[in-house]
């Protein structure tokens, strides 16, 4: 018995043919709305960095745009690398001070009335003693009044500050530059001074401020030619470190290659991607700022994602369900994700949804 192949006839070749051309200007179709999308999206990026850095209304290009962009963030990052030790929260520091101030304020406070001989080298106290309550080192109190002020310059050890208790004691050599001039005790509103209340043989530190490694130091004694009751001799002196020493520590947090951070608005537009989510799902964060986070999720948990999405509104924070995202390279990853919901400082509205999205394996 003999089979035989049949062709296909040429009606049904056209229609396969047809139907694969058909496909094939669906997918140039999507390919084209989503480099128009991209477009659009970078488009509208560029004209916001535009009017951000643009110094006149001259429109710019979009090269000249990115360059004035680069500038700026290279100046701003330099900015931050020299301010990053000073910078203080801004939760419980005074809207009225800058952070300069603040940090001056913290210093002075902390070190306002502590003996100077508790910040220095034990065996270089008897000299300091010395030199503080040598009265041939003093002037004549008749001589007050003079413009002129002789100069002194002293040498020493001071304790330096460290950033955890735990760490060891150091010292740094200080060059103490200054001159001894009166002050009134009590003040005029008859307040004792705190250093007015000391004992004679004690010298205290009543002011400090520093700057660029360097600061004022007042140490008062008590001259013997004058009563306490009315006026003290102080040392009045800036206080240069020898070889200044900048904080620069920043912890480094090795990036897990399963997990990244997203920001959304409450109505779960991204607005922020970090740098590791390229690696997990694809995406530039260019590519998807502005965009609302559901045009990722697969339709099958858009129910339970959206449910999730209304506990958070009502708590404040949680952790979401299983779901799938859609990758560039269109294919499904499941994530869970940990958020929360940031307010405002100052009159308490929500502000933003901060997610760490974590790849479930």
């Amino acid at each position: 018995m003999s089979h035989e192949v049949l062709d296909a006839s040429p009606t049904s070749k056209c229609a396969i043919e047809d139907v694969s051309e058909e496909k094939d200007d669906v997918k140039r179709k999507s390919r084209n709305l989503s480099e128009k999308k991209r477009r659009d999206q970078f488009n509208l990026l560029i004209n916001e960095l535009s009017s951000m850095v643009a110094s006149n209304t001259r429109k710019m290009d979009k090269s000249t745009v990115l360059k004035a962009t680069i500038a700026f963030l290279k100046n701003q990052k330099e900015i931050s690398v020299r301010c990053q030790n000073q910078e203080v929260r801004e939760d419980w520091k005074p809207s009225f001070l800058t952070n300069e101030e603040f940090t001056h304020l913290m210093l002075e406070s902390d070190l306002s009335g502590t003996p100077l001989y508790d910040l220095m080298l034990e065996e270089e106290r008897e000299d300091m003693n010395h030199f503080l309550s040598n009265p041939a080192m003093a002037p004549n109190p008749n001589t007050w009044f003079d413009d002129t002020k002789e100069k002194y310059t002293v040498a020493i050890h001071l304790k330096r500050g460290t950033i955890h208790t735990s760490d060891s004691i150091q010292y740094e050599r200080v060059h103490l530059t200054g001159y001894f001039e009166r002050y009134n005790c009590p003040s005029e509103d008859g307040v004792l001074d705190f250093s007015c209340s000391e004992a004679e043989d004690s010298v205290s530190v009543s002011s400090c401020s520093r700057n660029g490694g360097g600061g004022l130091f007042q140490s008062s004694l008590v001259h013997p030619q004058v009563s306490q009751e009315t006026t003290k001799l102080v040392f009045v002196a800036i206080a240069r470190m020898e070889r200044p020493q900048l904080v620069r520590e920043m912890m480094i947090i090795e990036p897990t290659k399963t997990e990244f951070t997203s920001r959304h608005s409450l109505e779960w537009k991204f607005l922020f991607l970090d740098h590791r989510a390229p690696t997990i799902i694809g995406y530039m964060p260019f590519e998807v700022l502005g965009t609302s986070g559901y045009d990722y999720y697969h339709v099958d948990d858009l129910d339970k994602i959206a449910t999730c999405h209304e506990q958070l509104m009502k708590t404040g924070k949680g952790t979401s369900c299983y779901y799938r995202f859609l990758t560039k390279g269109q294919q499904w990853i499941w994530l869970q994700t940990h958020y929360y919901i940031t307010y405002h400082q100052w009159n308490s509205k929500p502000e933003f949804i901060v997610c760490t999205n974590t790849v479930v394996r």
